[in-house]
């Protein structure tokens, strides 16, 4: 006699191809939907022609220059820990525009940059030479220095693009000091860090 509940071998393998393929087709449709967004547990600032995510257990704050508010032609975005130690990066942006005719080059407007920020109370120490690399196609040169803060000197690098479609030199920064009792970064650490961070920044959007 045959068992009506018997299950059919055929049938079952042909359901569980169906489901599967189901299931790849909708993962794959996900993927390709989502494809882009910020990482699990991340935020995406995008204005003033560039993008930057940033983990959501950090603070992001916009902040113009002189006082003045954020706008097109210049201003920073930061995003920092807060806690008992120094983590901050961000990007600062400014027109070639707005800048003295024989400083709007890429070596140039870091000099600019670095010179208008200690005009405004920011003290530097040891800046090092100038390095070159390439980021998303574009040439990007660094600079390591120290900022001075309450006597103690917060490392950082600071990296900049001229991103041509939209007129604007884009500056990328990183401080970092784990442990304010042991004021010591080893520059290997340093620049890691500055290039992780560095991954979640583009501009022309």
């Amino acid at each position: 006699m045959i068992n009506k509940y018997q299950t059919n071998p055929i049938i079952n393998r042909r359901s569980i191809l169906v489901v599967a393929l189901i299931v790849v087709s909708m993962t794959a449709g996900n993927l390709l939907l989502h494809r882009g967004d910020p990482k699990v547990g991340y935020a995406r600032y995008e204005e003033f022609g560039f993008t930057l995510d940033y983990s959501q257990k950090m603070t992001l704050r916009e902040e113009g220059f002189g006082g003045q508010e954020v706008k097109e032609s210049g201003g920073t975005v930061q995003v920092s820990y807060q806690g008992n130690r120094v983590e901050q990066y961000g990007v600062l942006w400014i027109s070639p525009m707005g800048m003295p005719t024989h400083m709007r080059g890429l070596e140039g407007a870091m000099e600019y940059l670095f010179a208008v920020a200690s005009m405004e109370g920011t003290t530097f120490s040891d800046l090092g030479t100038t390095k070159s690399t390439v980021h998303n196609g574009h040439e990007m040169i660094y600079q390591s220095f120290n900022l001075v803060e309450q006597g103690i000197d917060v490392p950082g690098i600071m990296g900049g693009v001229n991103c041509e479609d939209s007129g604007q030199f884009f500056w990328f920064y990183f401080i970092y000091l784990p442990d304010l009792e042991n004021p010591t970064v080893d520059t290997h650490e340093l620049e890691q860090g500055w290039l992780g961070y560095l991954d979640g920044f583009r501009c022309h959007v």
